[in-house]
């Protein structure tokens, strides 16, 4: 979490780059980086704590 945040404001800075040389690469991602990253914090530190219950089991794959 820390080294996404802390690369932050580079990535930022060149957001306008990356939009220009990068056409098929969906720049809101870096918009949202910060709210994945204090997501990810926080999923990691309840984790951690404990306090995280685990999600349901995958029981039959449905294919279409």
């Amino acid at each position: 979490m820390s080294q996404a945040l802390g690369g932050l404001p580079g990535l930022l800075a060149v957001r306008p780059l990356i939009a220009e040389r990068l056409p098929t690469h969906d720049v809101g991602l870096v918009d949202r980086l910060e709210t994945y990253a204090l997501a990810a914090g926080r999923r990691a530190a309840s984790r951690s704590a404990g306090a995280a219950e685990p999600g349901p089991q995958l029981t039959q794959v449905q294919h279409y």
